[in-house]
């Protein structure tokens, strides 16, 4: 690469994705033909561009604020940019609770697991919450919800790529004859003031 520049932020590099003229292959074509490396973008995705310019317009609108987090619900590729430029990621899990669970035990579990993330890459800075239904009416049957606060969704991203085989895989698995938690969602927080 001939950017010898030494930048103070990974945004300057966003619309500056390296070209490579294609000479041998394309020696017997009449055109100049050229193939951008959009892996080289900082998030190696091909929507860095649109991404940060959708966040920081969406910033300057005051649509959102540092520290929210964003939902993104493309084909895929806007989720490899976003987590690069955005807050706080939000995992929600939807729980069932056998006959014989306590409170107190799923409050273990969940200190059990969050014990075991904080272990793992980018699992150090995850906070975890389990909500009790106290008065239900629209929501569902919904025995307890388990909420992951990543403190973005690089960092999320790169805790869930590795959660397999992980020591907190292993107590979720542990845990399954007690609470199993089927259905989750990834949400965006937006503190209101």
């Amino acid at each position: 690469m001939t950017d010898k520049k030494i930048h103070d932020s990974v945004l300057e590099l966003v619309g500056n994705t390296p070209m490579v003229r294609l000479n041998n292959i394309c020696a017997d074509v009449a055109s100049e033909i050229l193939v951008k490396l959009e892996y080289m973008n900082p998030s190696g995705s091909l929507k860095d561009r649109i991404a940060l310019e959708m966040i920081e317009k969406a910033e300057k609108s005051g649509e959102i604020k540092p520290g929210a987090t964003i939902i993104e619900s493309s084909t895929g590729l806007m989720f490899v940019a976003a987590p690069a430029y955005a807050g706080e990621a939000t995992q929600i899990w939807k729980c069932e609770m056998s006959d014989d669970a306590s409170e107190a035990e799923v409050k273990t579990m969940a200190q059990d697991w969050l014990k075991a993330a904080k272990t793992m890459k980018s699992g150090e800075r995850l906070q975890a919450y389990v909500y009790f239904p106290v008065a239900v009416n629209v929501i569902g049957d919904t025995d307890v919800w388990f909420v992951v606060v990543a403190p973005s969704f690089e960092e999320w991203g790169k805790f869930w790529d590795n959660d397999s085989g992980s020591p907190a895989d292993v107590v979720d698995k542990r845990n399954d004859e007690k609470v199993v938690c089927p259905d989750s969602g990834l949400w965006e927080s937006i503190k209101i003031k």
